[in-house]
């Protein structure tokens, strides 16, 4: 009986040692443009067996994360995000946040904005960066980049060559990627492709309601992303697991 009152007392004295513990956010000071660089979420006071969901927003600037979540699970302290500058010189904002992870929802806690300065000459995008196969496009710094042409019996839709005869409906936002819009939209008949792409847009930094959640992210009734409930089971039974083997 002793047995089954204490190791239920011990891991609820081990989490709430963690919710004392912080988190910090390490963004560098500098990066050229196109350049990928490394955001570090760490924790240096937490002990015992815990887990951190972790988030990092893209506030202005037009950097692209690979990802907007993570995880930092004990034994690890840390996690990174490899975000990509823009190609031409400027700045972008981070903001960060975290949370404590067991078989409750706790709120985030927010992490001071940092703004990385990016400098150095612009990198002129090429048809295939930019997913153009036919006609004129800037290539971002501010030359017309020519991306050939399509074929008899084809036309030049939005940088893509499709089958003369085809009609595709408006784009339409499906969610946030980061801070740009991923679209689709319906070409018809059938033997014409459906298409997608990605927008920058501001509506992505204004309304966090229209993302698209991640891995371990589920979509709750107001639009947004809240953690899936498998990651609290999964992080809880893995701090079980260390205490009572």
């Amino acid at each position: 009986m002793k047995k089954i009152i204490i190791y239920p007392l011990i891991l609820v004295l081990l989490i709430s040692s963690v919710y004392a513990a912080t988190m910090t956010m390490d963004v560098p000071s500098g990066a050229n443009p196109g350049e990928q660089f490394a955001v570090r979420f760490e924790t240096t006071d937490a002990t015992g067996n815990y887990g951190f969901l972790t988030s990092l927003d893209v506030t202005s600037g037009g950097c692209i994360p690979d990802h907007q979540s993570g995880m930092v699970i004990s034994p690890s302290t840390s996690g990174d995000f490899t975000v990509t500058s823009p190609q031409s010189a400027g700045s972008c904002t981070l903001s960060g946040k975290y949370k404590f992870v067991d078989t409750e929802d706790h709120g985030w806690i927010t992490i001071s904005s940092q703004t990385i300065t990016i400098s150095g000459d612009c990198i002129p995008s090429t048809c295939s960066d930019m997913g153009y196969e036919c006609n004129t496009w800037d290539d971002g710094c501010g030359t017309t980049l020519s991306c050939g042409s399509c074929t008899s019996g084809e036309t030049c839709t939005n940088g893509d060559c499709v089958a003369e005869g085809c009609s595709c409906t408006n784009w339409v936002n499906v969610g946030c990627v980061g801070t740009v819009m991923k679209q689709t939209r319906s070409c018809t008949p059938n033997e014409c492709e459906d298409e997608e792409r990605f927008t920058a847009s501001t509506t992505c930094e204004a309304a966090p309601g229209d993302e698209v959640c991640g891995f371990g992210q589920t979509e709750k009734d107001d639009g947004t992303c809240g953690i899936a409930i498998w990651v609290y089971l999964a992080i809880a039974g893995f701090i079980a697991f260390m205490i009572f083997k």
